[in-house]
């Protein structure tokens, strides 16, 4: 990743920095120490990790999008939602059941959850639901 690359030059910009501030030692000195590098590391990995996640999100399809919408959506509700109780919430702009199901199933590949069919016991079409792993 690009950033990334960029950001380890930072490195030596950031110990001096942290240096000549006094944010690791209260003593201004003329040589960088141990832990004035040490927090460069932490601070440039700091950034690194909240750059790949802003960058994740840009190279993202709107239907790894809509997955991860319907995932949060699951596990902030119990950990496990119907077909229609999707739709009805008009959870991650997916409209149709077939939709939702082919999301359920991008997600059971992913070894996110299982999907269940559960028969009524008056007959009809099964309830289609996901549950996520605990």
């Amino acid at each position: 990743m690009f950033i990334c690359r960029k950001l380890k030059h930072l490195y030596t910009a950031f110990s001096y920095w942290m240096e000549f501030f006094g944010w690791t030692t209260p003593t201004i000195s003329q040589e960088v120490d141990e832990i004035s590098i040490a927090g460069a590391v932490k601070l440039v990995n700091y950034f690194k990790s909240h750059a790949k996640r802003v960058y994740s999100k840009f190279n993202s399809t709107p239907e790894e999008r809509q997955i991860k919408q319907i995932l949060d959506w699951i596990r902030k509700n119990g950990g496990v939602s119907t077909v229609r109780e999707i739709q009805m919430n008009k959870v991650g702009g997916v409209k149709r059941s077939s939709e939702i199901i082919a999301r359920f199933n991008a997600m059971q590949d992913m070894g996110q959850g299982l999907i269940e069919k559960i028969q009524k016991k008056t007959g009809g079409r099964p309830i289609i639901q996901f549950r996520t792993n605990a």
